[in-house]
């Protein structure tokens, strides 16, 4: 029972931050983690994200396991690795939000 405005618009915003700032063309040569920290330092070092911190340290919060044989990936959420000494929890969020978008193919019916 949410805000349903609220989230559309904020979705609104990532969305056009993503457009004018992430690189499609970097998605398939770097693995996850690397491409989502790389894309939010692109838009750090032009003063656009929630930091101005080197984010090429940040360390992964995810965990993705492959089972090959039934198909299947589990993702966990690591928030003992969150060090709000490196980045605010904000800057977290938002790398976790392009890290799953990069993960998970927006044409799958894969759950999470």
């Amino acid at each position: 029972n949410g805000n349903q405005g609220a989230a559309i618009e904020k979705l609104r915003k990532y969305m056009k931050w993503r457009n004018e700032y992430c690189d499609d063309a970097l998605r398939e040569e770097l693995d996850s983690w690397t491409y989502a920290t790389q894309m939010l330092q692109n838009c750090s070092a032009k003063n656009c994200s929630p930091t101005n911190l080197s984010l090429s340290s940040l360390p992964c919060i995810v965990y993705v396991h492959e089972e090959t044989q039934s198909m299947k990936r589990y993702v966990q959420h690591l928030p003992g690795r969150i060090d709000t000494t490196l980045a605010k929890p904000s800057t977290y969020a938002l790398v976790l939000a392009i890290y799953l978008e990069h993960l998970f193919d927006r044409a799958s019916d894969e759950k999470v």
